[in-house]
């Protein structure tokens, strides 16, 4: 299906809040550059002005007009974040602003479970707006009956199969080898500083094991900062920040087991990745993972923000040879069900029956749209995308003044002046402790402060390597 209707080619937009590794973003980049191929008119769209991904080997176009002049051109708009629907909908028919759902992101944050899985009703009256949405499994489209009561559309995701079938086999013909090798490496997928991911659960599971088993974390992840968090654990610890897409398969491929600890996941896409590639799984018992999960066959499942209970599963995973082999037959059975042609299938039904299923639905005037955004900037669940860019001008330009100073390539004046300048600017976007970006510009905001207490610039270059981690 490329047509919506019998003379024009369907023009799809995806967009997008920025070019970062992430499942979400990656799961919109496979559908818009399957959409192309599959010879509709797909572009995207970044709402931070990005620009392509570096680690995703993207073929669509990048619409770069202002998004006012953009979202009218085309038959759908998708997006795949609550705060992009009163961001964009000023600007676009509330028929043709899909909601991709790829979890509830009410689940998103608390700093407890509970906290986590209690209403968040800045988000959820978003997602009852009544524009179209699609949920990637059936969790999120139950999550989201439950608790919005509203019906979504479902198109479920799916692993690149040639991206991982090397792999797997490779892997097949070594495991009796491997398997018997030292330190066991556990694989992690995620930000470490999500609570919901459960990497410090992970981390405290992994203390006790070491204790019996030798043992080595491997981070696949999107954070180059914070690395102190594990700083008090005595195993090994492999980051990996940003690897290419190409190179996902080898790296699952070089550890023993992957371990999902995640509070709430809304599809356990890396889990089937491993499965895939051809190694056991051992996660918490997620609503991501009720889709294809079955305890003891094809996955171990452990009870969430249980690091006694996460230790156990992967010592059994670890000394079992056995069990290990069973899981790992059963979980590449699994994952083979999960094909991007049925995706796609699914996807384009869904495009038709949006087409043909117009709502009444009337949307939100302006001033209701933003203060919706409004409150999610303030509970800390959305950063404007303005916000981001004056985070990273600002960072940059803290980092070349710190480079000047330790190279002596400014005076003391100078320097003086541009530290209260930045300073200044940082100060602006502290006025919320809630808000999502706070600790991002309070930590630079506390570096100039304890720059200016020194009365002397020269002396300024013993912080710098505080500044430079």
């Amino acid at each position: 299906m490329t047509r919506m209707s019998d003379d024009t080619t369907s023009k799809l937009l995806f967009c997008l809040l920025n070019n970062k590794v992430g499942g979400g973003n990656r799961i919109l980049f496979e559908l818009a550059n399957r959409s192309l191929q599959a010879g509709f008119d797909a572009k995207l769209y970044f709402l931070d002005k990005s620009g392509p991904p570096t680690w995703f080997a993207n073929s669509c176009k990048i619409a770069e007009n202002s998004i006012e002049s953009e979202l009218s051109d085309y038959d759908f708009v998708f997006v795949s974040n609550a705060s992009a629907v009163p961001a964009l909908l000023p600007h676009c028919d509330i028929n043709k602003l899909v909601l991709v759902c790829q979890g509830f992101e009410s689940y998103c944050y608390g700093e407890t479970i509970n906290d986590l899985l209690s209403p968040k009703p800045s988000i959820e009256n978003i997602l009852k707006i009544g524009n179209p949405i699609i949920a990637t499994s059936k969790s999120i489209q139950s999550l989201i009956k439950n608790n919005v009561g509203r019906d979504s559309l479902l198109v479920p995701v799916a692993i690149d199969k040639d991206q991982f079938a090397t792999e797997r086999s490779q892997l097949a013909e070594s495991e009796s080898v491997r398997s018997g090798k030292s330190p066991k490496r556990i694989l992690a997928v995620g930000d470490y500083r999500a609570k919901f991911k459960g990497m410090l659960d992970l981390a405290d599971a992994l203390k006790m094991l070491n204790k019996e088993i030798p043992i080595e974390l491997v981070l696949l992840t999107q954070q180059k900062v914070a690395k102190d968090w594990f700083k008090n654990y005595d195993f090994p610890i492999e980051f990996n920040c940003n690897p290419p897409q190409s190179e996902l398969a080898a790296l699952y491929a070089s550890c023993h087991v992957y371990c999902c600890a995640s509070w709430y996941e809304g599809f356990g896409l890396p889990c089937l990745e491993a499965f895939s590639v051809g190694i056991p799984v051992v996660s918490t018992n997620n609503f991501g993972v009720t889709e294809f999960a079955r305890d003891g066959e094809n996955i171990l499942l452990a009870r969430p923000h249980s690091p006694n209970d996460l230790a156990a599963k992967l010592r059994t995973l670890l000394t079992d040879s056995a069990l290990r082999q069973s899981l790992i037959e059963n979980g590449t059975a699994t994952a083979d069900k999960y094909t991007w042609q049925q995706t796609m299938s699914c996807f384009f039904e869904t495009l038709k029956q949006m087409e043909q299923t117009k709502s009444d639905a009337v949307a939100p005037t302006q001033t209701e749209l933003e203060f919706m955004l409004e409150e999610l900037e303030n509970h800390g669940y959305y950063t404007p995308p303005q916000v981001e860019q004056a985070l990273s001008i600002l960072s940059i330009e803290l980092q070349t003044l710190c480079r000047r100073i330790k190279e002596g390539d400014i005076d003391e004046a100078e320097s003086t002046q541009m530290l209260q300048q930045i300073r200044q600017q940082l100060k602006v976007h502290l006025h919320n402790p809630a808000s999502s970006y706070y600790k991002e510009f309070k930590a630079r905001f506390d570096l100039c402060q304890m720059f200016s207490v020194i009365e002397n610039p020269k002396d300024w270059q013993k912080m710098l390597s505080f500044s430079e981690s």
